[in-house]
């Protein structure tokens, strides 16, 4: 920012709008300030089930994986995806609570793994 005002500037990092999963995204503070955003978990700047995302400021800051989409359980802060069974107990998967839009555990109805019932009554991944 400049003042108050923003301003825009050119990436600092690569990014090939063909291929946005493999986008860089500048991160404060570290030798290399160029980090590709999905690999962020794997270089040791973020957690497992956690990417780069970009704060208003235009630099990467660890928060949960968007595709598929990752959610935090407040009980231990963890990202995990939805519709897995994440930190739930056999039998249950993990998901947003429609009501509260709260995450939660609940049944897994399908019989297979990874798999969730829609409004219509069938199962889909």
């Amino acid at each position: 920012t400049s003042g108050d005002k923003a301003v825009c500037k050119l990436r600092t990092c690569p990014c090939d709008p063909a291929y946005p999963e493999l986008c860089e995204v500048e991160v404060r503070d570290q030798d290399c300030k160029c980090k590709v955003a999905l690999a962020a978990a794997q270089d040791g700047l973020c957690e497992h089930g956690e990417q780069l995302l970009l704060d208003p400021y235009g630099f990467g800051v660890c928060g949960c994986i968007t595709s598929p989409p990752h959610v935090t359980w407040p009980d231990d802060g963890v990202c995990y995806p939805l519709y897995s069974q994440g930190p739930c107990d056999l039998g249950y998967h993990f998901s947003v609570s429609p009501s509260t839009l709260e995450p939660s555990c609940r049944p897994a109805i399908c019989a297979q793994k990874n798999m969730v019932m829609w409004q219509d009554g069938k199962c889909y991944p």
